[in-house]
């Protein structure tokens, strides 16, 4: 079995290396990676993976149309390397299954050609473990599939299609990737969605205030020239009010009090189960 994964990213250099070196031993063998006009270590991170053989490396030339590239991706990966499955990740976004990915996939029915896989978001806490460098074995508490007092793009509930991700079996040339990759169409498309009880996506999108505010300001640079998000505040909506908070001088305070958890309203959402503590990427 052969899986290649699909990544769009840009100035996340040191969480990019973090992500292909974990998603190796999940069993992935080819990482397709778009950089996006980064101006830190990303580009050599990606170019280190592609002298090993492991990635290959593309770049957007400052155009920002993440649909366009994910999906000129996925044709050059159905056209060149064949894959059995491809996985649509974020560079934040952690694929785990205990006994590797291509244990997951080989049980999926063969009529089934589509996954739509819960995600699950953490947040920073004064409880997370400060003496682990890895993103995925320092943040300890995730969201529970529940509203948790700001809108973070998963909507209230479960079902929400912005919690879902896609990994597919690329059947058909003609693929068409929705923006945000939370969905994909393609003749003879069957879908299976995932209980979250057999495999869900971990994502770290908040990880300190310097890192939120640095993508809340790349997000305005893509609201103003990709066209499919220009004027289209339906796309990104959580975005678009980050982006307002920073406007008025007010998104480190946001941080504080509403993606920031202190040790009295970490316990309260501890208790509330709208945040639980899971650590089994931080044990593996």
């Amino acid at each position: 079995m052969k899986i290649v994964s699909l990544i769009f990213t840009r100035n996340e250099g040191e969480l990019l290396h973090e992500n292909i070196e974990f998603h190796i031993k999940q069993g992935v063998d080819l990482f397709l990676i778009m950089d996006s006009a980064s101006n830190d270590d990303t580009v050599k991170v990606m170019q280190k993976f592609e002298k090993q053989g492991i990635a290959r490396c593309f770049y957007d030339n400052k155009i920002f149309k993440q649909k366009e590239q994910i999906d000129r991706l996925a044709r050059i990966a159905f056209r060149e390397n064949k894959p059995d499955w491809l996985i649509l990740s974020d560079t934040d976004e952690f694929w785990f299954y205990p006994k590797g990915l291509k244990a997951y996939f080989s049980c999926v029915p063969k009529e089934i050609n589509t996954l739509k896989i819960k995600r699950y978001q953490y947040f920073p806490t004064e409880k997370d473990n400060s003496r682990k460098q890895l993103v995925h074995r320092r943040m300890l508490f995730r969201e529970n599939g529940q509203g948790i007092g700001f809108d973070t793009g998963l909507g209230h509930y479960e079902e929400g299609i912005a919690r879902s991700k896609i990994a597919f079996r690329p059947v058909h040339r003609d693929i068409d990737i929705m923006p945000g990759n939370h969905t994909v169409h393609f003749p003879g498309r069957r879908v299976l969605k995932v209980p979250k009880k057999e495999c869900i996506i971990r994502e770290y999108p908040f990880r300190d205030y310097r890192q939120f505010e640095d993508k809340v300001k790349r997000a305005e640079v893509i609201f103003r020239k990709n066209q499919l998000y220009k004027g289209n505040k339906k796309l990104g909506t959580h975005w678009h009010a980050f982006l307002q908070t920073l406007r008025q001088g007010k998104l480190e305070k946001f941080y504080k009090n509403s993606i920031f958890f202190d040790k009295y309203h970490l316990q309260k959402a501890l208790t509330a189960r709208v945040l639980v503590r899971d650590e089994t990427l931080a044990k593996w």
